[in-house]
């Protein structure tokens, strides 16, 4: 959830941008739901992370939805990965070897012994762009964990797969002002984005819409917005949200949970969530939709589909707030 009531916004940190579009056309993929399922820890001979590695597949491949690498490739591209690093496997490292290989999707998961129970966690990111699209974390035994942590996980992708456009022009890059994208309640946060155009594209400017979802699925448009204005952004420029010259900040506060940033890119304005109308009359206006629930974003490809708005792209990132 976002509060908006302060006069500044100060970030002294300077972050590192994914800025890489891998041009190889060369490679075979398999098809837009590939995805390999990798341990994120150097401790993969522990007997519970293999045991949950391999029960996670199992389950995901069990319901035909997904094309899931097989496990001898994964072990290729996890000593891969693995070459020269002392900790976690990196992400901007394994999403260009990934996407190299015709996968889309890496799943990262750990799990920790906690007395007699366990603590695990997962990420999802998308080769194409290295972004976190999907997180969470679950606690309890091993198959309360399972259970879980599948759910979500299946939950998630089928969101983030429903927005896919494999004919869309243009590439959506998000990026948040920290690297492992975790913040505590009171902590600020910033979004820096760029529209990529493919090749085709024959536009240099189009309309971006980027909302905030929180934990309990509450959708508050952030950008446009009264002070940034209605006009659409130029390709390939890269602009940050919120920006230097305004003067408020960007502070997170409850419900705690996985949290994202939506956004939606076309070549003429749509009103997604029937708030950008509102916007030019209310700071960041909240729709009725619930950005949680897959039928959301069922009805928005409809919309899509039936005001035959073709150029459009959508790209999620998540990030998990804590107490």
């Amino acid at each position: 959830m976002i509060d908006y009531n302060k006069n500044s916004f100060i970030i002294k940190s300077t972050m590192n941008y994914i800025l890489y579009i891998i041009l190889i056309f060369s490679f075979s993929l398999l098809n837009a739901n590939t995805i390999a399922i990798l341990p994120d820890t150097k401790n993969k001979s522990q007997e519970i992370i293999s045991k949950l590695g391999k029960d996670l597949i199992s389950i995901l491949d069990s319901t035909k939805r997904y094309e899931i690498i097989e496990q001898d490739k994964i072990e290729e591209i996890y000593k891969e990965l693995q070459k020269g690093q002392t900790g976690l496997v990196d992400q901007e490292d394994a999403a260009k070897l990934g996407y190299l290989k015709g996968i889309h999707y890496f799943i990262f998961y750990d799990i920790i012994p906690e007395n007699n129970q366990f603590s695990a966690n997962y990420r999802i990111v998308k080769t194409e762009t290295g972004t976190i699209i999907g997180a969470g974390r679950s606690k309890g035994n091993y198959e309360e964990i399972l259970n879980d942590l599948s759910e979500q996980i299946m939950h998630q992708l089928d969101i983030y797969l429903n927005l896919d456009n494999p004919e869309s022009l243009y590439t959506i890059l998000l990026k948040l002002n920290k690297e492992k994208p975790v913040y505590k309640v009171g902590e600020t946060i910033q979004v820096k984005f760029k529209v990529i155009p493919h090749k085709n594209a024959k536009v240099n400017k189009v309309y971006i819409q980027l909302f905030s979802i929180d934990a309990k699925g509450k959708i508050t448009l952030i950008y446009p917005n009264k002070f940034s204005g209605f006009d659409p952004i130029e390709v390939n420029k890269e602009y940050i949200f919120p920006s230097e010259s305004d003067d408020f900040e960007w502070e997170l506060t409850p419900p705690t949970g996985t949290e994202y940033i939506q956004a939606f890119v076309s070549e003429k304005p749509i009103d997604i969530f029937g708030t950008l109308y509102k916007a030019r009359n209310e700071l960041f206006p909240e729709s009725k939709e619930n950005g949680n629930t897959l039928i959301t974003y069922r009805g928005i490809k409809t919309k899509l589909k039936k005001e035959k708005i073709k150029n459009w792209s959508a790209m999620r990132i998540a990030y998990e707030l804590l107490e």
